[in-house]
């Protein structure tokens, strides 16, 4: 009766917390009989160790059967004890995840010898509990293998493949994100990166999934991490294969691979007897990590090209050529680029800027509280840094090669609890059909952040495409109207330019732009009058005559429109690829992107064997969280060259002047008026002390890209009526991650006040779908088959 209440108790408590996927468990099960006469041994003490430590316990029926569940996947030894019997270590047990490991045992009747009989354990070349479809890579055979990557190892199992996938793994053909990924019980988002050191067991399902698994669609992996051990043990292995050089790797290949990895286990307190002499653990860790040094880690067959030193200088001092046409005429510039030939390029053996440097950490913590009661935390991080690698910045640009960063991080705490059968509790009998009843439950939290930008400009956005500063100057045009000439609106009429000190290369070719042209004489302020055939010139404004043939016209320095034109650059242009295949150098890539999830998990499962059935029963409770952010840093210089000074576009009509020229009369207004100012517009006067609702003319290309921030830009100015220049979901438009919960309803609703406007905000949620689930398996044999079944 006692053992009923037991387990009605524990599959309630598992219903009510949720469901551990026991993935990364199994069992071992067996018979103890007299060597002489085969007859079965009852009460018989079994004691499990793992790496020096006493983990659990049992003892066999009346039938001198036992089953002992659940353990952690490892390599155990198990010893046998009985009153009148010489006792037996068996060693190098296997426990894998999912499975049930059979060891059966003879013992020898006669003088109890205080030595114990040792027995190497030999895997059987049937598995009884085969299970689901696939395969398990045990420590022994990780160790003999040249792979150290986790994916990489269980790609070595029959139906799991790499090829075409993109650096993920597929199972029996299916899409990668249908592979489930478990590191020590945890569900993976992000890198599976570990030290090999620390993997114990690599299991594959890849058909037959399970009930308490889930609902993975192509294959499941399961990676199990090593336990803590009673006494200190540790290493260091370190690999090579060669050392940067310069634009080169000097050793035994092109690869440039440095790795330096190490573990170190053992007892951190230990338990003492009734002497003050210590005996067993009550705390073990286990501590194993690695940092990676790639130089290359795909270098190509003969190398690569890339572009001469002495090449790229002359690039540098004189990027443009006039674009002398057939009839003589100049038609703005052209790039020298594109008159560059084979001799102005090299061969090097080793792609450029491709490196890579990451760092893994495993730690495990394990609290042996009692021979019934287990608590483990853990942890994992791994960390990348590299720069992408592209066929298209290989020639002239691969020092702009986009820099990627991921860091990922899991913690965990994990409880187990197993009630003892009756004849553990010396009762003498084990007529009750109800043992091996256990429950655990864990908790677990993973976070991942990945990051792409320029690895020069990171998240100064204003610094991507900045080619320098321009002073603008200004004057009126004007139409004569049958009797003066009346002002029609205000024109750019000269630009003069300063080069950038952040982006040279890019500077350079605007900087000699502006010294490829001989500048027009209407630079100089006069325009010429058709109707009196004269020029005309005023001190204090300058005056176009929109009627009349002016020279200013075809001035290459008059407009951006015109520096553009003439393949000139202003701020936020991006170069032309050569031939339209290879990035000119100095072209930053136009991206800052971030991505940033979360995960939080509560599982637990109960279990207990009634009769020949293994009931299992479990929930499990999962909560996700991802957010990301993404800008065209470049773009924003249009943008705000759009909408500064945008509600200043209309000439104020109310007043005017009336001044004499020569012959004709000129009417110009005072000041620009109109509506609809932007957020960016108001905040950027504000900043600049000018008053924010104000008409005065800002030149937002003579500012520096110091002074200019994402800030300024409202959440409608970045979205551009749908051409938007962001993308964020749990971060605000100006990259800040939010605190609260917006709905859709506050993304068409909710507005904040400036200056007396309201401007609507346009908050995104982050996605954080729930997901639950509850399961419940049995497991029984039927002659020399074993039937799982279950539903979720």
């Amino acid at each position: 009766m006692q053992r009923k209440i037991y387990l009605v108790l524990v599959l309630a408590f598992s219903s009510a917390i949720g469901a551990f996927s026991q993935i990364s468990s199994g069992a071992l099960q067996g018979a103890v009989t007299d060597k002489d006469n085969g007859e079965p041994l009852p009460f018989v003490s079994v004691v499990i160790y793992l790496n020096g430590n006493v983990v659990t316990g049992s003892a066999t029926d009346i039938d001198g059967k036992y089953t002992i569940k659940p353990l952690e996947v490892g390599t155990y030894e198990v010893e046998f004890k009985f009153v009148g019997y010489q006792a037996k270590r068996q060693t190098g047990v296997p426990i894998s995840s999912g499975k049930t490991q059979f060891l059966n045992v003879q013992l020898s009747a006669g003088v109890e010898l205080q030595t114990v009989e040792i027995i190497a354990f030999k895997v059987p070349l049937i598995d009884k509990d085969g299970g689901s479809s696939g395969g398990t890579v045990t420590r022994e055979e990780i160790d003999k293998m040249p792979s150290r990557s986790a994916l990489g190892i269980a790609s070595t199992v029959a139906g799991v493949g790499t090829a075409g996938t993109g650096g993920g793994i597929s199972i029996r053909g299916a899409r990668t994100n249908s592979t489930w990924v478990y590191i020590d019980g945890i569900k993976v988002r992000g890198s599976t990166s570990l030290p090999k050191s620390a993997i114990e067991e690599i299991s594959v399902i890849t058909g037959g999934i399970p009930a308490n698994i889930g609902d993975a669609t192509g294959g499941v992996i399961n990676i199990s991490l090593r336990n803590s051990s009673s006494s200190y043990t540790g290493g260091v292995e370190f690999i090579t294969s060669g050392f940067r050089s310069g634009e080169t790797a000097v050793g035994l290949d092109r690869y440039g691979y440095n790795l330096l990895e190490g573990s170190v286990s053992g007892p951190l307190l230990m338990k003492k007897n009734a002497e003050g002499k210590k005996t067993t653990p009550l705390l073990g860790f286990f501590i194993s990590g690695n940092v990676t040094d790639i130089m290359d880690g795909a270098p190509a067959f003969g190398g690569v090209y890339r572009m001469k030193q002495d090449a790229r200088d002359a690039l540098l001092a004189s990027p443009l050529r006039q674009n002398v046409e057939a009839d003589g005429d100049i038609n703005g510039a052209i790039y020298n680029a594109d008159f560059l030939t084979k001799d102005n390029f090299t061969r090097v053996p080793t792609r450029l800027n491709a490196g890579e440097q990451s760092a893994n950490l495993v730690a495990k913590i394990d609290v042996n509280t009692s021979e019934t009661m287990t608590l483990t935390f853990g942890g994992t991080a791994a960390f990348d840094k590299g720069h992408d690698w592209t066929r298209g910045n290989s020639l002239m640009n691969w020092e702009n090669n986009q820099e990627s960063t991921s860091f990922d991080w899991r913690a965990y705490a994990k409880f187990s609890q197993r009630f003892k059968n009756a004849t553990e509790e010396g009762e003498g009998s084990s007529a009750s059909n109800l043992k091996n009843v256990y429950y655990t439950v864990m908790m677990d939290y993973s976070k991942t952040f990945d990051r792409s930008q320029d690895d020069t400009h990171k998240d100064d956005f204003f610094k991507y495409g900045h080619v320098g500063y321009f002073d603008i100057w200004r004057g009126n045009t004007y139409a004569f109207n049958g009797s003066y000439y009346q002002q029609t609106g205000i024109q750019d009429l000269q630009i003069d330019y300063r080069p950038s000190e952040y982006n040279p290369e890019l500077a350079a070719i605007t900087n000699q732009y502006f010294s490829l042209f001989d500048k027009n004489a209407a630079i100089t302020a006069l325009y010429y009058d058709e109707q009196t055939g004269q020029f005309i010139s005023d001190p204090s404004d300058l005056f176009i005559d929109a009627g009349a043939s002016f020279l200013i016209a075809d001035d290459p320095y008059s407009s951006f429109t015109n520096i553009q034109g003439g393949n000139g650059l202003i701020n936020g242009d991006g170069v032309p690829s050569t031939y339209g295949i290879w990035g000119y150098l100095g072209t930053q890539n136009n991206n800052y992107s971030i991505n940033n999830t979360g995960q939080f998990r509560v599982t637990a499962a109960g279990s207990a064997d009634i009769g020949s059935h293994a009931i299992q029963i479990g929930f499990e409770y999962e909560q996700r969280r991802d957010a990301g952010y993404s800008v065209s840093p470049s773009g924003l210089w249009s943008l705000a060259r759009l909408y500064t000074n945008s509600h200043t576009a209309e000439l104020d009509t109310t007043e005017s002047t009336l001044v004499n020229i020569g012959s004709n009369f000129y009417e110009y207004y005072p000041q620009l008026v109109g509506d609809g100012q932007f957020e960016f517009d108001y905040n950027l006067r504000q900043s600049l002390g000018l008053d924010p609702t104000g008409n005065d003319f800002i030149n937002v290309d003579n500012l520096s890209p110091e002074f200019l921030t994402i800030d300024m830009f409202g959440a409608e100015d970045l979205l551009n009526q749908g051409n938007n220049f962001v993308n964020y979901f749990g971060y605000d438009h100006h990259g800040n991650k939010l605190s609260g919960r917006p709905t859709i309803e506050d993304f068409f609703n909710e507005t904040k006040e400036v200056g007396g406007t309201r401007f609507y905000t346009r908050p995104v949620g982050a996605f954080e779908p729930i997901y639950t689930s509850g399961y419940i398996m049995d497991k029984f044999a039927f002659d020399d088959l074993i039937f799982n079944l279950g539903v979720r």
